[in-house]
């Protein structure tokens, strides 16, 4: 969330959060104007207009349930994360490890070749000391996380598959049905973009066939 939160932030966009524990991140979302309530209650909420929420966040949560009785705008994370990618060309990096890396990998490669990538990562970038940036760049780079499905929501320009492992089986229920939201996180793909699929790991490898018979363009490394 505090990724998120530094985009909009950065954006010239009025922040706010609840958090009553001290983490290093709130100190920077703070130097950037964001204000932090220390407390849950409905009163932080005043003069809200859209609560934007993670799948950590309990249905029964004060500040959620008085968003809704208010009539707000309420998002998932990952649907405010996908408004904020509208209009860029969105690299979206998925899979059961290795995202964070990648994603960072992708991120500083294209720092390197001075296309200046707005990014969203899971943890902050050493070399850049962030763990995101609005940048004026085309190029969007977020890690997708299955873990909730939350990473269907996006329409990538390009999406990476690093590998598919059984994980996350609460929400899927077995190894199979995982497998099928990734052949749809596939298809959500642009047309006129690719997959990058790692041929190494078995699970990987079985989306390659099964993005390619939906008619997209499939990348492979290793």
């Amino acid at each position: 969330m505090s990724a998120v939160a530094r985009l909009l932030l950065t954006r010239g966009i009025p922040v706010s959060g609840s958090e009553l524990h001290e983490w290093p991140t709130l100190a920077a979302l703070h130097a950037l104007g964001g204000t932090i309530f220390r407390t849950h209650q409905a009163t932080n909420l005043d003069g809200v207009d859209t609560v934007v929420y993670s799948s950590a966040i309990p249905a029964d949560h004060i500040e959620l349930v008085t968003a809704r009785e208010r009539g707000l705008r309420v998002l998932h994370r990952a649907q405010a994360l996908a408004i904020t990618m509208n209009g860029r060309r969105a690299i979206a990096v998925s899979g059961t490890h290795g995202k964070t890396t990648t994603t960072s990998m992708v991120t500083l490669v294209l720092q390197h070749a001075g296309l200046d990538p707005s990014f969203v990562i899971g943890g902050e970038i050493s070399e850049v000391g962030s763990n995101a940036h609005h940048g004026s760049g085309d190029y969007f780079v977020a890690e997708a996380d299955e873990s909730d499905r939350s990473f269907l929501l996006y329409r990538p320009h390009v999406g990476i598959v690093t590998n598919i492992d059984a994980d996350h089986l609460n929400t899927y229920g077995d190894l199979g049905k995982l497998e099928e939201a990734f052949v749809e996180f596939c298809s959500h793909v642009d047309p006129a973009g690719f997959v990058v699929i790692c041929a190494d790991d078995p699970g990987a490898r079985r989306l390659i066939a099964r993005a390619r018979q939906l008619g997209t363009t499939v990348y492979t490394y290793g």
